[in-house]
């Protein structure tokens, strides 16, 4: 039971997050494939995202009014978000040369650069193997390059 206790996090907080991302970038496709544009997935996007924002907010126990650099920093990754999400929308409409398979190796290797700044930003935690992280993240680096030239 301990075993499964330390990996709820991981559970939580990577492997749902990962096919949640998954299923987004699948909805994302099929949206513009059934006519939408990449203005139409951020409005509605980012509104489903605001309601979803909100709903936890208010149904969080103990929730606190949130300091102005965490509004900050938050308003500076939904706009990175914004931008990341429009551009492989513009791209996916755009060039039929391009599929979401090919482009989908490339945008995930978003994990291993945030992995590798929040190592170098904020510290690794005791625990983490940082030689395991780093030849991992070569090791996966490699692969999407092989996956994006099959």
């Amino acid at each position: 039971m301990i075993m499964l206790a330390s990996f709820t996090p991981l559970l939580l907080g990577g492997l749902l997050p990962a096919l949640l991302f998954s299923a987004s970038a699948l909805a994302h496709q099929t949206s513009l494939l059934n006519g939408g544009t990449p203005a139409s997935y951020l409005i509605v996007g980012g509104g489903a995202i605001a309601l979803t924002g909100l709903s936890w907010q208010v149904t969080s126990p103990g929730t606190v009014a949130v300091p102005w650099p965490a509004l900050f920093w938050s308003l500076v990754g939904g706009v990175l978000w914004a931008v990341a999400n429009g551009t492989i929308a513009y791209v996916l409409e755009r060039y039929a040369s391009v599929s979401l398979a090919q482009l989908a190796p490339l945008i995930n290797v978003n994990a291993l650069l945030t992995s590798l700044l929040a190592l170098g930003l904020f510290g690794a935690s005791p625990s983490l193997a940082v030689e395991q992280l780093v030849g991992g993240a070569v090791l996966i680096g490699l692969g999407s390059l092989l996956v994006i030239t099959a």
